[in-house]
């Protein structure tokens, strides 16, 4: 059921005031597991059942899960967007700064990049991608440039984080082929 429909059942406002919810699989990509829903809250599940059973049946199955994995969450979740400003900000993959690229390339880089560039598998990996995909990810690692060279070589008209996001789409097109 969607969100939608859940909002519109009875007592839902009160539903709200005790508990969140959300479903595992937005959470949780990959989630294989019989639940739906997670529902977060300090409520006993025989007092959500009796009072909320419309929105417990419409919910159903589901997780139920306290407020110290409530305290978890919002500390992952405010993680990931700090990173994520930092990629788009600070032009550095896992937030370093360029002093940390510059310095610690072993960081950015793994040891046997030069065996992969031979292997079959990257060459058919790489294969399957644009070649603006393919350029930035030749650039990015085994030319150990960071985003922000890589944007000036492309001129400088494109962001960061524009390069960031074709990198990420060209490896997952990858994956295919490990």
């Amino acid at each position: 059921m969607n969100n939608k429909r859940i909002s519109s059942l009875e007592n839902y406002e009160s539903f709200k005031a005790v508990c969140s919810f959300f479903r595992l699989e937005d959470e949780y990509p990959g989630w294989t597991g019989d639940e739906k829903y997670g529902i977060i809250t300090e409520q006993d599940e025989s007092v959500l059942l009796s009072n909320y059973p419309a929105i417990m049946q419409a919910l159903s199955p589901y997780i139920l899960l306290d407020m110290e994995y409530a305290g978890i969450r919002n500390e992952s979740m405010n993680n990931d967007r700090r990173h994520q400003r930092c990629r788009e900000n600070c032009e550095s993959l896992f937030a370093f700064d360029e002093e940390t690229e510059y310095h610690h390339a072993e960081l950015m880089c793994p040891d046997f990049t030069e065996e992969l560039i031979r292997s079959e598998a990257l060459n058919a990996a790489m294969s399957c991608l644009t070649e603006i995909q393919r350029r930035r990810v030749e650039k990015y690692f085994f030319q150990n440039m960071n985003l922000r060279a890589i944007c000036e070589s492309e001129g400088g008209s494109v962001k960061p984080a524009s390069v960031w996001e074709s990198i990420q789409a060209a490896l997952k097109k990858m994956k295919k082929y490990f």
